[in-house]
């Protein structure tokens, strides 16, 4: 059985597709999490589904940002790998000296 991986989805997609479209498919993505997380606030019976559809939209958000950075030519991996990089040098400004 195949394995999807964005690799393969971004190379069976749709022609059409550019960098553009992918930002505003992302962007919904990540506005139906923040929806989710409202109404999980406003119905609390209902948090444990709420989170389930969360998960899954922003699933759906690191598939389009992973291949956002294949639209654009670049590697995943590394975009992430410098994220994390970046991301943790920032944290650290923060830190009180002695912790450094």
């Amino acid at each position: 059985m195949i394995e999807p991986t964005c690799r393969l989805l971004h190379s069976i997609e749709k022609d059409g597709q550019t960098p553009e479209l992918r930002t505003l498919i992302l962007q919904k993505e990540i506005a139906q999490a923040g929806y989710r997380l409202v109404r999980k606030h406003r119905t609390p019976q209902d948090a444990h589904l709420y989170m389930a559809d969360i998960g899954l939209e922003i699933g759906h958000a690191m598939v389009q940002l992973e291949m956002l950075a294949l639209d654009l030519g670049l590697v995943p991996e590394d975009c992430k790998e410098l994220g994390l990089k970046t991301t943790w040098q920032r944290y650290k400004e923060f830190w009180p000296e002695e912790s450094k």
